[in-house]
């Protein structure tokens, strides 16, 4: 007996030590506003930034890394603090943090040293709510340190939508990093050496900004010499608003020391990037941008605001009086803008392709998921481009915006193609968006000086109503708030639509008392934007059967009269009747 309740004790115990909050449900990324108090826990206004953290699942079941990255302070860029296998416990929907030790963290950039933890008994996180309290102390020397409070609230990030699409958040605008073959991410520090060359262009490189996560395709040049931006933040609202409105305006500008080569403005979600051997400049040009964000949803259309105009040459009578001028030679009046976007899955690679400008020939490397690669387009510079085997464009869309929209923003809908993949259950994880002031996929020749292109409220659209929608191969007419009356009973076999809208779903729910089916058409995005859904009501007629069907035009004189529960009668009764072998209604 003693030995059973032994066992039984070992048992239970053995279940409950490998029993593991699921983490699953709050795995994600989270958007808020970071608080940072030094000394004193007393947190403002002042002190708040736009920040982002990731919550995700340890390699440990059960447990959760941490991470806040690009952390900044007092103007410090120092960079992520990464807390990794801190325990989770779920109790009424709320989750909170188990014990986690102080992690040390050396900032190289900065020469600081800190050491930072989760406060669990502070930090939950409940629906799609985060607080997390971050202390962080400061090692000032081996006997003193100074402490920093950071706060964190958020919620989850809106996986089905673009990040800063309105580019108004001041400080995502950052100093823009051209990538090359040679440096990466270029370090401009790397030019202090030049003196003559920093204090000619520092100017220029200091506007070099971006709002991420979309890069501005400024290039660097030959080694910064050359460098040319394309893009910078304009207000589009009045100078004297209370709240500035700021968009993206990209530009098609010439090189400072070779005027008739036209840099193209664009931006990407990718990474731009551009090359040339300038020996040789007409063969060799090349550019364009790869990669893109993590995205699963399946948007319909990307919606957004523009301003367009051409540039003029020098000596034109319409340029207006400060309006920048060019060349004749450089100027393409009929040149379009454009947008591209693209949504994939697995991996594009692409051996030697040359990445920078130089004299001679550019350092080559391969590049992953390239633009053209994923859109089967043909490419003047690079190798083989070879895939993975679940490699995929899922949507796509080049459109050209044609002529001049001056004066105030208007707004453009464009919509995703599917193609093979509409209606299919293959799912993207990537997703990239161009917007250029030139012809994006046409000749580098023809890229017009002075052509410019604003961008502005970037959204990605997610459609939610029906379409074709037929009962027994009748097409059925809805009127105004989607109701629609028939006259036949509801028989589900007979009913057909069409679902507008990729990643929509469609409820069907029929009342059998009063005869009326409701389709409910949900968004893919409808858990951040609740007024996404769409219902449709149709009244049928109420359900027939054989007793409906019969005539009470029998005449019973002449024919025997049975009740439905088998009694002889001389005349007809309420109800149902059986007369000569017939059923008749009274």
């Amino acid at each position: 007996m003693n030995r059973f309740l032994l066992t039984c004790c070992a048992t239970i115990c053995s279940v409950a030590s490998f029993a593991q909050t699921d983490v699953k449900p709050i795995v994600n990324s989270y958007t808020g506003d970071l608080y940072i108090a030094l000394q004193t826990e007393e947190y403002t206004d002042d002190a708040r930034v736009p920040a982002k953290v990731f919550v995700n699942a340890s390699e440990t079941e059960g447990k959760v890394d941490f991470s806040l990255p690009n952390f900044s302070f007092a103007g410090m860029q120092l960079g992520d603090i990464f807390l990794p296998n801190i325990a989770l416990n779920e109790a009424e929907g709320t989750y909170t943090f188990g014990e986690n030790p102080n992690v040390r963290f050396n900032f190289t950039t900065a020469g600081i040293i800190a050491d930072a933890r989760l406060d669990e008994k502070r930090s939950y996180i409940k629906g799609d709510s985060i607080v997390a309290y971050i202390p962080v102390q400061w090692i000032m020397s081996e006997d003193s340190s100074m402490p920093i409070y950071v706060l964190f609230k958020g919620i989850v990030n809106n996986n089905f939508a673009i990040e800063n699409g309105n580019f108004n958040e001041v400080s995502f605008w950052q100093q823009s990093r051209p990538w090359d073959s040679t440096h990466g991410l270029f370090d401009w520090s790397e030019l202090e050496s030049n003196e003559d060359y920093w204090n000619q262009s520092k100017w220029q490189l200091d506007e070099f900004i971006t709002p991420t996560p979309w890069c501005i395709a400024n290039v660097t040049g030959m080694n910064g010499i050359g460098a040319t931006l394309v893009g910078e933040p304009i207000q589009v609202n009045d100078e004297e608003a209370e709240v500035a409105d700021f968009a993206v305006k990209l530009t098609n500008r010439p090189n400072p020391f070779m005027d008739t080569q036209i840099v193209p403005g664009y931006m990407s979600l990718g990474t731009t990037w551009a090359t040339a051997d300038v020996m040789n400049l007409e063969k060799s040009a090349d550019g364009g941008a790869f990669g893109g964000i993590a995205f699963k949803g399946k948007p319909d259309a990307i919606q957004f605001d523009y301003i367009r105009s051409h540039g003029k040459a020098t000596g034109d009578a319409t340029a207006n009086e400060g309006e920048e001028t060019y060349k004749a030679s450089t100027i393409n009046a009929s040149e379009p803008a454009t947008v591209v976007a693209y949504l994939w899955k697995g991996q594009y690679a692409q051996a030697n392709v040359p990445g920078e400008t130089k004299f001679g020939s550019p350092n080559k490397v391969t590049m992953y998921n390239r633009d053209r690669n994923i859109l089967g387009l043909e490419t003047t510079t690079g190798g083989n481009v070879t895939t993975s085997d679940d490699a995929a464009c899922v949507a796509s869309v080049v459109k050209s915006i044609e002529g001049d929209q001056t004066g105030s923003l208007a707004t453009m809908v464009v919509d995703l193609n599917y193609g093979e993949f509409a209606g299919s259950d293959v799912q993207p994880d990537s997703l990239n968006i161009i917007f250029s002031a030139s012809d994006y996929f046409g000749k580098r020749s023809k890229v017009g000086a002075g052509n410019t292109l604003v961008v502005d409220n970037v959204k990605l659209l997610y459609y939610h109503s029906l379409k074709d929608v037929t009962f027994n191969g009748k097409p059925v007419a809805f009127s105004e708030g989607n109701t629609a009356t028939l006259t036949e009973s509801y028989d589900a076999n007979k009913l057909s639509y069409v679902k507008v809208g990729e990643g929509a779903t469609v409820s069907s729910s029929f009342n059998e008392e009063t005869n009326v089916l409701t389709l409910t058409v949900k968004a893919q995005d409808v858990r951040f934007n609740p007024e996404a859904v769409t219902t449709y009501t149709i009244q049928f007629a109420p359900t027939e059967t054989g007793i409906n069907d019969v005539k009470t035009n029998v005449s019973a004189a002449s024919k025997t009269i049975y009740t439905i529960d088998g009694r002889r009668a001389n005349t007809l009764v309420k109800g149902v009747n059986i007369v000569g072998g017939k059923k008749i209604v009274k």
